[in-house]
């Protein structure tokens, strides 16, 4: 399988049912979830890694012009980002994936919301 169609086959099959249960909206097209609140849009990009091929898929967010990486609590970071190979273990990944976005992307975004400025705090 090609590491787009990869990536797009995991996320819609665990991260979008957790996203658009939150109001996001995803363009496959684009490879981003977006939705409106009061402080504006919120957008959630999803990086694919330059290097991909076939069963070996990396991938990593961007949330709202951050770097998933620098969000407090973000468990899956440098050699670790979202790491697919098309096997069963690709559940336990994006598991992983959908619990970053629930936790530290999740708070991140209330931040934002809250009127949060540049500067993350090291936790909310």
């Amino acid at each position: 399988m090609k590491p787009r169609d990869l990536a797009l086959s995991r996320i819609r099959e665990h991260a979008l049912p957790a996203l658009e249960s939150q109001g996001f909206r995803f363009s496959a097209s684009q490879l981003r979830f977006s939705r409106s609140s009061v402080s504006g849009k919120e957008f959630i990009q999803i990086q694919l890694n330059r290097h991909n091929s076939e069963g070996d898929v990396t991938f990593w967010t961007i949330w709202c012009g951050v770097a998933d990486w620098n969000l407090p609590g973000w468990t899956q970071q440098g050699p670790k980002h979202v790491h697919l190979d098309g096997t069963e273990a690709d559940t336990a990944v994006m598991a992983e994936f959908v619990r970053n976005v629930n936790g530290p992307g999740r708070r991140f975004l209330d931040f934002i919301r809250a009127g949060g400025k540049a500067a993350l705090p090291l936790s909310y």
